[in-house]
């Protein structure tokens, strides 16, 4: 299980995502690396490291969720977790005509696997 204190909530708001990156950067052990819940708000959270001084992979590593195109755009380039939207469309459309049909869902819990898309936010520290 994750230490409770370094995960914090941001609402998918860009400035609430900025807001928690500088209270996350302010703990007394900070993290290295930080895991946003989307691309848009791992922005915030660029924004929040740059205002600090400090540098994407240098100090703090960042990872995002969702690789939308920011995703690669994004001075450094972020590293993403990519959704196969295909077929998580499928499934559910799937899952919806098997309700329609008045036919009892074996599982309501759908599972997709993503891919991680390593781009320059995460590269390793020099030793």
């Amino acid at each position: 299980m994750p230490n409770e204190q370094y995960v914090l909530e941001a609402n998918w708001s860009l400035k609430e995502a900025h807001q928690q990156t500088l209270r996350l950067l302010a703990m007394p052990t900070p993290p290295d690396a930080i895991f946003c819940s989307s691309d848009y708000m791992a922005m915030g959270c660029y924004q929040a490291i740059a205002e600090l001084g400090l540098h994407i992979p240098q100090n703090v590593a960042v990872v995002g969720y969702d690789n939308q195109q920011i995703a690669s755009e994004s001075f450094p380039s972020l590293t993403s977790v990519d959704l196969p939207y295909s077929d998580m469309g499928k499934k559910s459309i799937e899952s919806l005509m098997t309700l329609i049909e008045k036919q009892p869902l074996l599982s309501m819990r759908l599972k997709v696997e993503g891919e991680l898309i390593i781009r320059q936010s995460s590269t390793k520290k020099a030793s």
